[in-house]
């Protein structure tokens, strides 16, 4: 694998995000996503960058399915490689990237230390609510 031609693709996104004024920490992620894209398609010089809608697509697929990212993270991902294409190599995306998008995530609220659901937790706090309400007065009734 040529170091040289992918340092240099990856010095060409430093010095467009610096002329950019990009924060540090995008320029980071930015380039976490390039090197990440760069090895997944085990591409050995910038040549192998051609048809970017196709490998985006299974790039981005990959990581919705195998993966499993949240969508945002996707996005974040895809933000990157149309940073790359569009702004580094100056190749315009023609094609529309068709790629399988990442659910979101339900998330089931879980009493800490305890493996149980939701349902017991509920459960558990109308006693709690209950009991507060309570009145603490006992009416003694007198008996016939």
């Amino acid at each position: 694998m040529s170091i040289q031609k992918r340092k240099k693709i990856m010095d060409q996104v430093h010095e467009m995000m610096r002329v950019k004024h990009y924060s540090i920490h995008t320029e980071r992620t930015y380039c976490d996503w390039i090197k990440r894209f760069i090895m997944f398609h085990n591409m050995k010089n910038k040549s192998d960058l051609t048809n970017g809608e196709e490998k985006i697509e299974r790039f981005l697929t990959w990581l919705a399915v195998e993966k499993n990212v949240a969508p945002a993270t996707q996005n974040q991902a895809m933000n990157a490689l149309i940073f790359l294409y569009k702004k580094v190599l100056k190749t315009p995306l023609t094609g529309e990237v068709d790629t399988v998008r990442s659910t979101k995530k339900t998330n089931i609220p879980m009493r800490p230390g305890n493996g149980t659901g939701s349902m017991f937790f509920l459960q558990e706090s109308c006693l709690r609510i209950r009991e507060a309400l309570k009145p603490d007065v006992t009416i003694l009734i007198p008996a016939p």
